[in-house]
């Protein structure tokens, strides 16, 4: 017997959590695939909370409620250890806000098992407003450019799939994970809270010889914003520069990493100028905390009441793009 976990976290969204939870019960498997599906709550308002387990009340969905928000890598890992307890196969890490297809899991599933390298596997992922518009289909990691190159069409992304395996990566919105890869890999990095999680997990899993790939036999549909400039809240600003630094530090290979800390720093106050430029100060502020925080190495959930530095926010008004055209 298959044994696949499913963990879906709860954050202030109820209503998307159970849409998702209804559509996961759609899904067809084979006869020999069990599934335990756990619901994780956040830390959501009690309402919220409230909501979520009237919604869940007459289900056979495990319901797990923390305190706290501790971000998505932390609460991904609580199921995740559960599933490790359990000796499960795979664990399905899955947004409350993806719109999944009855064929999906099977997809995954019967694709991941294909590949004894293939340690995890997403679907295809479109956006929710339109079936055409791609949210995600594969990308690589440009270490050179201490960046990443997502691809434009499902065609490219197979390319990049077949030609660049150790640097392809996917991301967390639908990932099957093999439990022995995670065994050997080790979870989700806490530290980083939210976003950058499924990039620093792919690079693990490829030091430790396995693969991360896209099936490209199902498809989904996420929410997608059509502009983060201006639909993003701060904390988004900050942990996605934090977690850009921590990460490049982290993993960037050997031959890569001259001038690492001055070139990432440079790029991140160019993002900072421009959101000040655009009259988001908040947002510009929430980036420089990011670049102090991530060139010190401080992980865990974001603290926007801090203050960045004064030498910060002047460099972010005098030199960013200076800095760029020197560095190139």
């Amino acid at each position: 017997m298959t044994s696949v976990y499913i963990s879906i976290l709860n954050w202030n969204d109820a209503a998307a959590t159970l849409t998702c939870v209804r559509a996961v019960g759609e899904s067809v498997v084979a006869q020999n695939v069990a599934i335990t599906l756990t619901v994780l709550d956040n830390g959501s308002r009690l309402e919220d909370w409230a909501a979520l387990q009237s919604g869940l009340a007459d289900t056979q969905v495990n319901l797990i409620r923390q305190d706290v928000n501790t971000g998505f890598a932390a609460g991904h890992n609580v199921v995740i250890r559960q599933a490790m307890t359990a000796h499960a196969d795979f664990i399905w890490l899955l947004n409350n806000d993806a719109i999944v297809k009855p064929d999906t899991l099977a997809t995954l599933v019967k694709t991941i098992s294909e590949d004894p390298k293939c340690g995890a596997v997403s679907p295809l992922i479109y956006a929710h407003f339109d079936e055409k518009v791609i949210d995600f289909v594969g990308a690589i990691q440009n270490w050179s450019a201490l960046d990443s190159r997502r691809a434009g069409n499902p065609v490219i992304a197979a390319d990049m799939q077949l030609n660049s395996p150790q640097d392809f990566f996917i991301y967390g919105t639908a990932p099957l994970l093999k439990l022995p890869a995670l065994e050997k890999a080790g979870l989700l990095e806490d530290t980083f809270f939210a976003y950058y999680e499924d990039e620093e997990l792919c690079a693990r899993f490829a030091k430790a010889g396995w693969l991360s790939k896209m099936s490209f036999l199902t498809v989904i549909q996420h929410f997608k914003r059509k502009s983060d400039f201006d639909e993003r809240p701060p904390y988004y600003f900050y942990l996605m520069t934090r977690n850009a630094l921590l990460f490049y530090l982290r993993h960037t290979p050997p031959e890569y990493r001259r001038w690492i800390r001055l070139r990432l720093f440079s790029r991140s106050m160019i993002q900072a100028a421009k959101l000040r430029q655009r009259g988001q100060a908040d947002k510009s502020n929430a980036c420089l905390l990011g670049i102090w925080d991530g060139l010190r190495g401080r992980g865990g959930p974001p603290q926007l009441n801090n203050r960045p530095p004064i030498w910060l926010i002047w460099v972010s008004k005098v030199f960013p793009y200076r800095l760029q055209q020197w560095l190139g």
